[in-house]
């Protein structure tokens, strides 16, 4: 079983829970998070300490999905720094001289990711501490290996290299890149515009 597709299960699950206690009178708020579940579940009223077997599934069912967090966590930035990514470069146009200037200050932050297309016909490459899988949307932050690396930030001044050059007047769309699970900020990817 893949990942995503464990990830679908659980969150099919977690509405299945949320619907059961709803059913059964229990207010589940939007924000209520894995761990709260279990406690909702213990707190049916009428309960006789002995739990019916579909509230014993549902207590098995967020077991799962917090040891699934847990193992599979993916570490944050820290809430200032999500702060500032949220207000600069969420889904913003940004220069190629604004992306030099961040990843030069952002490119040895642990758990970083920085993703940059300078053209079209480019790949992604990769300047933080920590890469991506190339979605917006990341089950786990890799780490490199022989057939990925980090890229040295002269790459992007190098006007030779007519594929990876990031002109300082040229225009780029910033999008934030996100766990899955928890909607965690893990960096920034820059998409060179069209016009």
């Amino acid at each position: 079983m893949s990942i995503a597709s464990e990830i679908t299960r659980l969150q099919n699950a977690k509405e299945a829970i949320k619907t059961s206690l709803t059913n059964k009178g229990i207010t589940v708020p939007e924000d209520t998070t894995l761990e709260e579940y279990s406690t909702l579940i213990d707190n049916i009223e009428g309960s006789t300490g002995t739990m019916d077997p579909m509230n014993y599934y549902l207590k098995e069912e967020i077991d799962k999905m917090l040891n699934f967090i847990v193992n599979k966590r993916i570490n944050g930035l820290g809430k200032e720094i999500e702060e500032m990514l949220i207000s600069s470069y969420d889904s913003k146009r940004v220069t190629g001289a604004q992306i030099k200037s961040f990843i030069s200050k952002y490119n040895t932050k642990e758990n970083m990711i920085l993703e940059v297309k300078a053209t079209t016909s480019a790949d992604y490459l990769e300047y933080g501490m920590s890469r991506g899988n190339g979605t917006l949307l990341l089950e786990e932050v890799l780490e490199y290996n022989e057939s990925n690396e980090k890229q040295n930030l002269s790459k992007m001044d190098d006007s030779s290299d007519t594929t990876n050059y990031v002109p300082a007047s040229a225009k780029f769309t910033s999008e934030l890149i996100k766990s899955f699970i928890g909607n965690v900020i893990v960096g920034v990817r820059f998409t060179r515009s069209v016009s």
